[in-house]
């Protein structure tokens, strides 16, 4: 077997918004990914139950991380925003047309 048909993994550290130990908050993983694309995390924390040095690396990316997950917040708030003017909407609709049947009885 050669050097470029010999299996391969790629170890990744990332800085996350998910659930650890069954809260939720900034997390941080391992991650091995193979060259078959499967992955595999390794080990999960949240943010400040971290080995040390995986927060020290990660600390200068929580800026970045808040503002994705603010643009995502907004994003999502103005879907349901959105979705009860439909809701809205329709209920109207509905109301008249029931309204307009029962005035023709």
């Amino acid at each position: 077997m050669t050097q470029e048909d010999a299996p391969w993994e790629i170890f990744e550290e990332r800085l996350g918004y998910g659930k650890a130990n069954g809260r939720w908050g900034l997390t941080l993983c391992t991650v091995t990914k193979n060259e078959k694309g499967e992955k595999e995390i390794k080990d999960s924390w949240l943010f400040n139950d971290a080995p040390r040095n995986l927060r020290l690396k990660a600390i200068e990316h929580v800026p970045a991380l808040i503002e994705a997950l603010a643009r995502e917040a907004a994003q999502t708030a103005k879907k349901v925003s959105d979705g009860a003017d439909f809701a809205r909407q329709l209920a109207v609709s509905i109301s008249a047309v029931a309204h307009a049947k029962g005035n023709r009885r």
